[in-house]
């Protein structure tokens, strides 16, 4: 799947208004999600999404295998994408994981 597709799928799923708010969620939660898992699932994973945001995988995590439980992961993803949790609902994480 191209870029554009991948995005398009994202955007549609978690109802943005905009690509560039699709773009915000996926480096957001791949970003998070590289980090709970080895670098060698990683990169094994980055190899079935779009070669434009497999860096958010493997590039962007400055240390894989770090383990943490789900609110940690929700919070994280949320610092990421540059928005505060809400207290009583997940971010758009959710859906990917």
């Amino acid at each position: 799947m191209n870029l554009d597709g991948f995005t398009s799928k994202v955007q549609h799923h978690l109802e943005l208004l905009d690509g560039g708010e699709g773009v915000r969620a996926i480096r957001a939660t791949l970003m998070t999600l590289g980090q709970p898992i080895s670098k060698r699932n990683a990169e094994d994973l980055a190899t079935s999404i779009p070669m434009a945001v497999m860096w958010f995988l493997t590039g962007a995590v400055h240390e894989h295998g770090k383990h943490f439980d789900w609110n940690k992961f929700v919070t994280c993803g949320s610092e990421i994408e540059g928005r505060q949790r809400p207290a009583h609902t997940p971010s758009g994480l959710r859906h990917y994981v």
